[in-house]
Parts: structure tokens; sequence; C-alpha cells
């Protein structure tokens, strides 16, 4: 009787134990990290981006400082962003200025490049590209106020205006976003110093 009883008592634990590595089974399921939304700041190598845009497993990002000053184009004259040197730097030494692992993450796109829509400057041919300046049309449909558009450099006081890949008024124009936060159709001459550089891409998240 007591063997019997004995036996009843080990099954009756081993089925309660089983019941609750069960249940603590089912409702510990890992969640993952938390889904990636229009708004949010995540690092992405060295640097923090705003997430512009999410498109399934996909997100446009762009640098939510300014990440250097640079030349939209190394000299001045007629120019477009297909041919400019700073458009060659995104996509060589910046593009692999990153890891292995996260160069295998941004995709390459096809970027349209409209002509400016008030002194129809001629935007030249659309480009393929894996990081790329926003234009005029995607700042005012993803940075919808000045206020979203204003970026700093080295500090929060240190505010500046960032090239586009637009072009401006001119030939030898191209297309930015002033210190305020708006957006110039005039633009800046290509050559110029103080330029400086918000760069965007299409990453797999």
């Amino acid at each position: 009787m007591k063997t019997k009883f004995k036996t009843l008592l080990i099954m009756l634990t081993l089925g309660l134990m089983l019941l609750i590595i069960s249940c603590s089974s089912s409702n510990d399921k890992p969640t993952g990290p938390p889904l990636t939304k229009i708004g949010d700041k995540i690092d992405f190598d060295a640097y923090q981006w705003r997430v512009l845009d999410v498109q399934g497993n996909y997100a446009l990002i762009l640098s939510d400082h300014i990440i250097e000053k640079r030349q939209y184009h190394t000299t001045r004259e007629d120019i477009v962003l297909a041919y400019c040197t700073l458009r060659e730097y995104l996509n060589d030494e910046f593009y692999n200025s990153f890891s292995a692992e996260n160069r295998a993450r941004i995709l390459e796109v096809y970027t349209p490049n409209w002509d400016n829509p008030s002194e129809e400057t001629p935007g030249g041919p659309a480009t393929n590209d894996k990081i790329f300046l926003l234009s005029y049309a995607e700042v005012l449909q993803y940075l919808p106020t000045q206020l979203e558009r204003i970026a700093t450099y080295e500090g929060p006081l240190d505010v500046w205006w960032w090239w586009l890949r637009s072009p401006g008024s001119h030939t030898d124009f191209a297309g930015v976003v002033d210190a305020n936060g708006k957006v110039s159709f005039i633009g800046a001459y290509v050559s110029n110093i103080n330029g400086s550089v918000r760069p965007a891409m299409w990453i797999a998240l």
C-alpha cells in the first residue's frame, strides 16, 4: 500500500512540474526588439539616425545631426548630383567606413533628381545610390516643419545649414536647408566650404 502511495505521489509531483514548465514556456515567449517606427532615433554604426519612413522590414534613415562639413563639389562649376564629388564620397569613402555587417544592410536605391521647382535648373540624370542626400520633395514630405529640419554639428548651440541633392537656382548652385530649417530653392554655390552633410539611406532592420 505504501509503495502504491509513493508511486502515485511521485507521478502527481512529476505531472505538476511538467504543468509548471509548460505554463512558464508559454508565458515567457521572447518578444524581440521593439518595432522601429517613424520618428524613432536609432544607432547605426558610429552615428545616430532619425527614422523617416518604414516599409516592411526596411527603414529610411537620416543622420540626426550633421556629420561633417564638406563641399558639394570641389570646384565651382556647372554640376549636377550625378557627377558631384560629394555623391562620390558618400558612396565610396563614407560607405566603406561602416562595418562589413552594416554595409550588407544598406540598400542600393534608385534616386530621381528632379529639376529645381522654381527656377527649373536641371537636376540631371537619376542615380543608383547606397547613401544619398534628401531632395526638396523628400524634405517637405518627411520633415514638414522648419523645427524638424534644424540640425546641429558639434553641440546643441552649433546650428548649421546642410546640402540637398536638388539643384539650386543656378547650375553651379545646389539646394540647401538653412540654419533656421527653411528649404532654400536658391541654395548655395557648390564649392562652398561651409556646406554640411546629413546623409540618408535605406537599411534592412
